[in-house]
This record gives C-alpha cells, structure tokens and sequence, in this order.
C-alpha cells in the first residue's frame, strides 16, 4: 500500500465518523462519546486532507491551454479523457473581487488599495497552507487609477506577478485539483489536470508558476499566445484533443521511468 493508498483509507474511516449523524434522542450513556470521536474525526480529516494534498504534488501532471478555444479543449479533456480541471485565473479574479467595491469606485491611490490587498493576500496564503511569501512592495509603476473590477483585476495580476510570485497560482491550482480528488478518493500514480487559461497574455508567468509545483506542458488551442514548443490545436476536436492527451501522457511515462 503506497502512502497515497493510507491516507485515502484513513479518509475514508474518519469521513464516515465525522458524518455520523447523532440526534437528540440518542442513548445518554453513549452521547458525550460519540460527540467526542465525531469531532475528533472532522479535525483528523483537516490533516488528513493537508497530507493528501502534499503527497499530490509528486504525481500532479499538467496541460496549461490557452487560446481563444481553450475552453472547448477543457470541456473534452475534462468530460471524456478523465481528467481533472483547474482554473489558473482563479487566484487572480479570487483576490480581486474580495477588495469591495466601494473602495474601488472611491477612488483611492494604488498604494492604499495595496495595502487592503496585501490583507486579503495573508487570508489567501492561510487558506493555501502557505507558510511564507514576498511582501507586496509598492512600486510607482503600479500607480494607476483604478476605477472598476477590470482595473482590480488588472492590478492584482501585475501584482501577483510581479512582487508576490506566480507560484501563488499553482498553489491555488494544486487546491483546486486536491478538492476534486480527495472527493473521488483518487490514490492513483498519475494525477493528469489540465488547467484553462483565458488570460493569454500572463501565459509565460503562469507556466513558471505551475513549474514549482509540477510537470507542465502546453497547448494553444485555436488564436492566441503560447510559450514556445507549445503543442497546437486549430480544429479543436475529440480527435484533436485526445492526440495532445496521448502525447502528453507518453512525456510522463518517459519521464517516469527515467527516475
């Protein structure tokens, strides 16, 4: 049994004792007891489920797609070729929606907006099991009025990118895939994850990002911006797809057996 196979198995007992239902009506004699091994299962299962996530980097294997069809290309990987799906513009849209909005139609300097959002990216990092990060640094060539959502989002990436790390994004990605997978109970060797990218222009900060958690390779699927020796797909199709899922899978295997 491989450390991934335990954990899943301790998953799954403490799971099925965390869910115990225990109504008001149960047996006095038992009741304190059964509380008691209840709420210890729900706190064994947040450690469970960090060490899950852990083990998981060593077997994540990941296609990066971009491209104004990358979406389709996802929709097929995901639904037919089994894999899991992860959103890389998810860090960015997540850290800047929770600025609120008054403060961005108040018009306030970048530099104090940064400051709320250093906050939120604390909250986040927690949230991530981060344990340390770069501080967010102002720098006046972030100063720009900000005047809606978009301008938020635009700052947040250059922010992200430029101070923080894009690394953030492949934690963030590794978050989203371990939820996914625990809730499959996945304990396989290979974890393929193929991570959609609508924001083409930050594709090369978001494949060194994803690089320090694990494999990536890339595709552009229709128009758009890719690193090079990116795999491309004009016609995106489940031919197509599948042809790019089988070259990938062959890199993997290769790369396996050479460590």
């Amino acid at each position: 049994m491989t450390a991934l196979n335990k954990i899943v198995e301790d998953i799954k007992k403490n799971k099925t004792l965390a869910e115990e239902q225990i109504g008001e009506d149960s047996d006095p004699r038992t009741l304190k007891g059964r509380l008691g091994r209840k709420n210890s299962a729900k706190e064994r299962l947040k450690s469970l489920y960090r060490e899950y996530k852990k083990t998981l980097v060593n077997k994540m294997a990941m296609l990066l797609v971009t491209g104004s069809r990358a979406e389709e290309f996802c929709e097929i990987a995901q639904s037919e070729g089994n894999m899991f799906l992860a959103l890389a513009d998810n860090l960015y849209e997540d850290l800047s929606t929770r600025i609120p909005e008054p403060v961005i139609k108040r018009g306030m300097k970048t530099a104090a907006i940064l400051d709320i959002l250093s906050r939120h990216l604390e909250d986040k990092a927690t949230e991530l099991d981060i344990a340390s990060y770069p501080a967010i640094v102002y720098k006046t060539k972030y100063e720009k009025r900000i005047e809606n959502s978009a301008d938020m989002l635009e700052l947040t990436k250059n922010i992200v990118n430029g101070e923080v790390g894009s690394e953030l994004v492949g934690f963030d990605v590794l978050e989203q895939v371990s939820r996914q997978a625990v809730n499959d109970m996945f304990d396989g060797k290979i974890l393929p994850v193929v991570v959609l990218l609508k924001d083409d222009s930050i594709v090369d900060e978001v494949v060194e990002g994803l690089k320090k958690i694990g494999a990536v390779s890339t595709v552009l699927a229709g128009e758009g911006k890719a690193p090079k020796n990116s795999s491309k797909v004009s016609d995106v199709t489940k031919e197509q797809v599948f042809s790019v899922l089988k070259k990938m899978q062959k890199q993997v295997s290769s790369k396996s057996k050479g460590e």
